[in-house]
């Protein structure tokens, strides 16, 4: 498990989109492949087709519309989750040998509640710092998840504006990407005061 988590982690996000693509499409034909729809003259209101094809009442457009998102969303999660999930791994493991949690276990609580009450809440801030460093990666990872499977979201607006050299679209999302990640650091700031008390906002 853990050399398949190093795998994991470790490949680049344009060969594990390709992977991903090869197997569970061109060779399995279990998901879709590239693309954000199947049905090419569907136009909504909103352009959200999950979103859209409940509001009009086609809900085969919806479900096709999940089983496009399940490969992208794959690629740029599993080198997130591989990442947290090690970091997690190693903080739990420093954690449930500690003396307090030996104690919780004499006193008679049960593997689970000691898991849940004292291992996980005090392991926290480690995957969730990770989780702050990953953020940043995912901004990078998804300009390639998008060019590989042809979605045109903020990502191929981005390769495009560096490739036709626009440098006002390039700062405008140069912003939007430094306001997201500046938000979802205090979230993450926000979440391990919460784990950890003596952590100060």
């Amino acid at each position: 498990i853990r050399l398949a988590m190093v795998g994991v982690g470790s490949t680049p996000i344009f060969l594990s989109a390709l992977l991903l693509t090869y197997f569970f499409w061109f060779q399995l034909d279990w998901l879709p492949g590239a693309g954000r729809l199947a049905y090419r003259d569907f136009a909504g209101p909103t352009g959200l087709n999950v979103i859209d094809g409940i509001l009009v009442g086609r809900l085969e457009v919806s479900l096709d519309a999940l089983l496009h998102m399940i490969l992208p969303a794959l690629a740029l999660a599993l080198p997130i989750g591989v990442a947290v999930g090690r970091s997690l791994n190693g903080a739990l493991h420093d954690v449930m040998s500690q003396a307090y949690v030996r104690t919780a276990r004499g006193k008679g609580l049960s593997e689970t509640t000691v898991l849940l009450r004292h291992g996980l809440r005090n392991a926290a801030t480690a995957p969730l710092s990770m989780l702050g460093l990953q953020v940043r990666l995912l901004f990078g990872n998804l300009l390639v998840a998008e060019h590989v499977f042809g979605w045109p979201g903020l990502g191929l607006y981005t390769v495009q504006a560096f490739a036709s050299a626009d440098l006002p679209a390039v700062l405008g999302v140069a912003i939007v990407f430094g306001i997201l990640y500046t938000l979802v650091n205090m979230l993450i700031e926000i979440g391990q005061s919460m784990a950890d008390p003596r952590i100060n906002l």
